[in-house]
């Protein structure tokens, strides 16, 4: 991931836009949410998907950012579990495998970053997925 923080390429408030960040990789947890909340976003975050679950029940996001390889609840029952509750938000993948795109795909996600990537990509494609309620 690139430690610069990009320029906005769309101008106006993000503070909107919820967002829950999933991963259970504290170090991509902190620099990812660090750098959406440096460009204006509401970030929470989880480190599994039962937490992310959790988190739910008391705010709605805009956009889920989910890794789909944690412990105790992956990607794929986190976007089941979702699912099954009738609770509909875009959700970009984010995955150092290089299946990511497939798993977006599998799951019906909005999108996929393969890490390592850019904060520019990361940044675009938030901008792109996070539709402010």
């Amino acid at each position: 991931m690139n430690a610069i923080a990009p320029t906005s390429i769309y101008p106006g408030p993000r503070a909107a836009c919820h967002i829950l960040l999933v991963d259970d990789d504290l170090a991509v947890l902190t620099t990812v949410g660090g750098l959406l909340e440096q460009e204006g976003y509401d970030v929470a975050t989880a480190i599994n998907g039962s937490e992310a679950l959790e988190l739910l029940l008391g705010h709605r996001p805009q956009l889920v950012i989910l890794d789909m390889r944690m412990p105790i609840m992956n990607g794929w029952d986190f976007a089941r579990a979702l699912k099954a509750r009738g609770i509909e938000v875009p959700t970009l993948v984010m995955s150092a495998n290089g299946n990511a795109a497939r798993w977006s795909a599998e799951i019906g996600a909005g999108g996929a970053l393969a890490k390592p990537f850019e904060a520019d990509e990361l940044i675009r494609q938030t901008e792109r997925l996070c539709l402010p309620a």
